[in-house]
């Protein structure tokens, strides 16, 4: 039986969560930007969705030491990981929970997300339901990548007519801040390969596989033109409950 995409998501992430942190400094980078931008003082209690192996969760304790945090993961493995990594932080704890699909019976002063909507697949109305979870004045706060990410690489499938199997980005509101990172990989071999040694590397739903021939070409295409430098366009978004 095929995998449904959760489950393939899922299994991704957690298949890979040894080597992780060690292949996500964009993320590590990014998580840090999204929790200085966060301005909630004394939240009492914070959501965090999609906590991976707590890149951000790391930084939220260290900024909100009082604070009792939640953190979430869609896959069990990243949970347990986690939850072992923070064995000596009471105030976090840490549950299985699929972002799209909250079912808890409370609300929260923040919620954050450090890189994790982009693989919801029903971003605008997940993002509601997420907001609904706010308490009176609370925030929401969220990093995902914007529609130009990896630019260099969508131009040399572009430039070659092949299938681009990169994540449709929905224009998202909310957003208050976006920006690029210049990364240099080894070749643009070694880019599609560290986005799976991270779990990162499964394709839209209607992507149609390259052949090895189409994807050696593309790979050519990309280290002639840009050197091995792939960008990431990252958003920032922040929301208050009135």
């Amino acid at each position: 039986m095929t995998l449904n995409r959760k489950k393939q998501i899922e299994n991704n992430f957690g298949q890979n969560l040894h080597a992780y942190e060690d292949n996500a400094q964009v993320q590590d980078i990014v998580a840090q930007n999204l929790c200085d931008l966060v301005e909630t003082e004394n939240p009492l209690n914070i959501l965090e969705i999609g906590c991976g192996t707590g890149l951000l969760t790391k930084k939220l304790i260290s900024k909100f030491p009082k604070s009792k945090i939640l953190a979430t993961d869609i896959s069990d493995l990243m949970v347990s990981h986690s939850q072992e990594k923070f064995k000596s932080c009471d105030n976090v704890s840490f549950q299985k929970m699929d972002g799209e699909d909250i079912i808890l019976n409370q609300k929260f002063d923040l919620i954050v997300s450090n890189m994790t909507f982009q693989w919801f697949e029903y971003s605008y109305h997940s993002i509601d339901k997420m907001k609904s979870f706010l308490n009176q004045n609370g925030h929401l706060y969220f990093s995902t990548i914007g529609q130009n990410n990896f630019k260099e690489w969508q131009e040399a499938l572009n430039a070659l007519s092949l299938n681009n199997g990169l994540l449709k980005t929905p224009k998202y509101q909310d957003v208050v801040k976006e920006e690029n990172h210049s990364v240099s990989y080894c070749n643009t071999k070694g880019f599609l390969q560290s986005l799976k040694k991270i779990g990162a590397h499964l394709p839209n739903k209607d992507y149609s596989k390259l052949s090895a021939r189409e994807l050696s070409k593309a790979c050519k295409l990309c280290d002639e033109k840009y050197s091995s430098n792939i960008s990431w366009h990252i958003l920032y978004g922040s929301f208050q409950r009135l």
